[in-house]
């Protein structure tokens, strides 16, 4: 399976599981749930991001040697062709590879209030309290996973073209 199919089947899983979890009033589940949908896009899409910005910079070495550009490029100090820290990968990162994604930025934003919230459920069993706020808290994530989606759907249909 490539990235774009893996993608859709995890996404279908979790959206899934997610309306199971709201089914029986575990919001904070529901909401983890929706939360692996960025953190699985994001992750699948690091490495070509990874690939995308080595080819940059060695495209910027062949014009200097070539004579076509006099900037000396910056050094390469790495050629590896994966994404291999622990962590989530940043947002501009992967937006080399699918494009700008403003509402993926805003959500995965790591002081912002909705990456908070899930750490400060998965790390501190913090409650919504109310069906409300888990709502607000899921619009903003079901926008960001629709922005993800559409970005992964025409990085697709632009390679294969």
């Amino acid at each position: 399976m490539n990235n774009r199919e893996v993608f859709i089947k995890f996404k279908e899983e979790k959206i899934l599981t997610a309306i199971n979890y709201e089914k029986n009033k575990s919001y904070e589940m529901a909401y983890i749930s929706l939360w692996s949908i960025m953190e699985k896009g994001i992750t699948l899409y690091a490495n070509e991001a990874v690939k995308i910005e080595l080819y940059n910079k060695i495209k910027d070495w062949e014009k200097y040697l070539s004579g076509s550009s006099n900037k000396i490029p910056k050094e390469i100090k790495s050629f590896t062709l994966k994404y291999t820290r622990n962590n989530l990968p940043q947002v501009s990162l992967v937006e080399k590879a699918l494009g700008e994604m403003k509402q993926v930025r805003k959500v995965l934003e790591p002081s912002g209030k909705w990456r908070t919230r899930r750490n400060n459920i998965a790390h501190n069993a913090l409650r919504f309290y109310t069906k409300d706020k888990y709502m607000e808290y899921k619009h903003e994530m079901l926008l960001a996973i629709d922005e993800l989606s559409r970005n992964v759907g025409l990085h697709e249909t632009k390679n294969k073209t």
